[in-house]
């Protein structure tokens, strides 16, 4: 049987997708576990990371904060691998509605002046 596959293709600025790491490092001499933010623009091999003590919401929107001002705005759409950190679990016990999406309004709709230029010609 022949394989086959669907080519991806993204236009500039379009999309990024994010996840996070776990990473072992020595801060002052003593081995520790920090959590890596990792961005990458799909359209061009751009990537933004850093690190973090812990994943948390508040973390989580910090490095979108800091990722769209690297690649200089925001791309129109991003992706997420199984992110719980971007889950609201709601209020738990009868009739509690269990999960739903955290919605994030600190940044305007993505329009021209938003996206992440492209590269520069040589």
């Amino acid at each position: 049987m022949a394989q086959s596959f669907v080519p991806l293709a993204f236009p500039p600025g379009e999309t990024c997708q994010f996840d996070w790491s776990h990473e072992e490092v020595e801060l002052r001499g003593t081995p520790q576990t920090v959590k890596v933010a990792r961005f990458l623009l799909a359209f061009q091999p751009r990537m933004f990371v850093a690190a973090y003590p812990r994943e948390t919401q508040e973390m989580v929107f910090d490095a979108h904060a800091r990722a769209f001002a690297f690649f200089g705005g925001a791309p129109t759409r991003l992706v997420y691998d199984n992110l719980k950190t971007v889950v609201d679990l709601g209020i738990t016990g009868k009739g509690g509605g269990g999960p739903r999406p955290c919605t994030c309004t600190a940044w305007p709709p993505p329009g021209p002046s938003t996206r992440p230029r492209p590269p520069r010609a040589p």
